[in-house]
């Protein structure tokens, strides 16, 4: 037992003696908690247990204040690199990367990577598996900020960044290029209308061209691209080098230059020539033939006849969009609104370079025409003529272009829509009066034919051309002095190649080139000679830009006009 004791007393006594030292180890009770952040102290704190031996003093004395040397390890864990903000994405990057992996939902395409002579490893977006043309619609998702994390960037703020430039190279058979924007997937495929459009130079070289997306209210990741909408065929292509990001559109146009107009050929009152063309575009309603086919069709159009002005009727708020970010180039603005809120336009594109708008206007065809919506009895549909009072920049030369479209009035007799037509041609007739007395064209579609099958002219015709009167509703006798250039021009169509809708030239039950044409290009013989008209038969492997076509004429000025 006494063993026993003594045992536990010396245990007791070395667990006393060790809580001591810990106690002398232990900081002040004061001490700031996060010791680690504070600065080594002046003095180091001596104990017995640690105290070094006694050393011979150095040459030169180190302060006690510093620390003591520590050997560093031989080689330090690598820091990865901030990404930096990336406005150039050269699609040869790294190589050996998969850029395809960042195309997504691909749709009647592939994407893959191939070989250029002079760009490098570059991005090949080509049309796979499409079986009819007119309906295709290649395209794909580019998971953009993917990509440029791939590359090592990081995205910019398209609210900073508003124009993405893409150097590209293609073979296509339309040069539309549509694109939206987002941060989704399912955000970017939420597009409306379709009317962001780039378009394709017709040049298999490399192009730069400008993507606007200035209209993003908040950043893109996602990019929805479509190349070649509405018009593909299989083993088409584009080519994608480097897409870049850009501040300002100034800097963005430095590469690809946003001016796209027309020559302006200078004129003599002697050789004054205007060029002025009618189409009926019709609406989407009838068509399976994609916007952006048709709209690039237009272009076509557009590019090779630079008309002064045309007519056109069916232009509702899609056609707008497309024609104003699509076909038209800079050279045009287009005047009209609609027979009804957010209705079909009779609108009037003019050459804006070549000529300032005096005054234009829309009336409606009925015994109120400044009342918006309003018609006549048996008419369909209210109807429209816009007009247009033009005058050019440096000859002073003036016309006025009136445009409209008459009622189908199909819910009636033939008898009652001839009789509605002559009333609204006779509403146009009078309004005419209260116009300028300069040079006059007036375009539409008039839903009906000159003539009928005795050759006798209908008397809305006869009124169009002077050869009838009428009493306006202010009891004055009036009556038109119009010619009907089609029949008057020196170089003209004949009577078997006239028809002006599309269903009289495709093959079948309804083949009849000769069939009388409805739409018209009228003019004031006073003041024009009708040179060359043409019923502008024009398709791609027989799909057709509407139902009606084009109809084109050249008016040589006559001097006393001009001057």
């Amino acid at each position: 037992m006494k063993r026993t004791s003594r045992m536990l007393i010396l245990a007791l006594l070395l667990i006393l003696a060790l809580g001591a030292s810990l106690i002398a180890c232990d900081p002040a009770d004061d001490s700031p908690a996060n010791t680690t952040a504070q600065a080594v102290t002046t003095e180091p704190t001596e104990h017995p247990a640690t105290e070094p031996p006694e050393t011979e003093a150095p040459a030169t004395e180190t302060p006690a204040t510093e620390a003591p040397e520590t050997t560093a390890p031989e080689t330090l864990p690598e820091t990865e690199a901030e990404p930096s903000l990336m406005t150039v994405v050269d699609m040869s990057g790294k190589e050996g990367t998969d850029l395809t992996a960042h195309f997504a939902r691909l749709s009647k395409c592939e994407v893959t990577m191939v070989e250029d002579e002079a760009e490098g490893r570059v991005l090949r977006m080509s049309s796979k598996s499409i079986v009819t043309v007119g309906a295709s619609m290649p395209a794909a998702y580019v998971e953009m900020a993917d990509l440029v994390a791939e590359l090592g960037g990081i995205l910019p703020a398209t609210t900073e960044y508003p124009y993405l430039v893409m150097k590209v190279r293609a073979d296509v058979w339309s040069r539309s290029v549509t694109y939206y924007g987002g941060t989704s997937i399912r955000d970017a495929g939420n597009m409306d209308g379709y009317a962001r459009v780039a378009r394709l130079a017709d040049t298999a070289d490399w192009q730069y061209i400008l993507l606007d997306l200035s209209e993003q209210d908040k950043d893109l990741t996602v990019l929805y691209l479509n190349f070649e909408r509405g018009a593909a065929k299989d083993g088409e292509y584009m080519d994608i080098a480097e897409m870049r990001f850009f501040a300002t559109k100034e800097e963005a146009a430095a590469l690809a230059p946003v001016e796209d107009v027309y020559p302006i050929v200078e004129q003599s009152p002697e050789d004054y020539t205007l060029k002025v063309m009618s189409f009926n575009v019709q609406t989407e309603n009838g068509t399976k033939v994609d916007f952006g086919l048709r709209a690039d069709m237009l272009r076509d159009l557009l590019d090779e006849l630079q008309p002064d002005s045309i007519g056109m009727q069916e232009v509702t708020v899609r056609w707008i969009e497309w024609m104003d970010s699509f076909s038209f180039n800079q050279s045009y603005a287009g005047v009209g609104e609609g027979r009804t809120a957010g209705g079909e336009a009779s609108s009037i594109y003019y050459r804006k370079d070549k000529y300032d708008l005096v005054d234009y206007g829309t009336f409606w065809l009925s015994e109120t025409p400044d009342q918006v919506g309003s018609a006549l009895p048996n008419a369909n549909y209210p109807r429209i003529c816009t007009w247009a009072h033009l005058r050019d920049k440096t000859t002073g030369f003036e016309y006025i272009h009136l445009n409209t479209h008459l009622d189908h009035n199909g819910n009636n007799s033939s008898s009652d829509g001839r009789a509605l037509r002559t009333a609204q041609v006779r509403v146009i007739l009078e309004f005419i009066q209260t116009l300028p007395d300069v040079p006059m064209v007036l375009t539409g579609d008039f839903n009906q034919a000159k003539t009928n099958s005795e050759e006798n002219i209908y008397a809305m015709f006869k009124n169009v051309l002077g050869l009838g009167e009428f009493t306006s509703s202010t009891g004055e006798k009036i009556t038109g002095s119009f010619s009907d250039a089609r029949a008057d021009a020196a170089d003209t169509v004949g009577s078997d190649a006239w028809a002006s809708m599309t269903s009289s030239w495709q093959e079948g039950d309804k083949y009849n080139p000769g069939k009388k044409p409805i739409d018209y290009v009228f003019y004031t013989a006073e003041d024009f000679d009708a040179m060359v008209y043409r019923n502008i038969h024009y398709h791609r492997d027989g799909i057709y830009m509407s139902d009606h076509l084009p109809q084109y004429c050249e008016l040589h000025v006559k001097v006393a006009a001009a001057e």
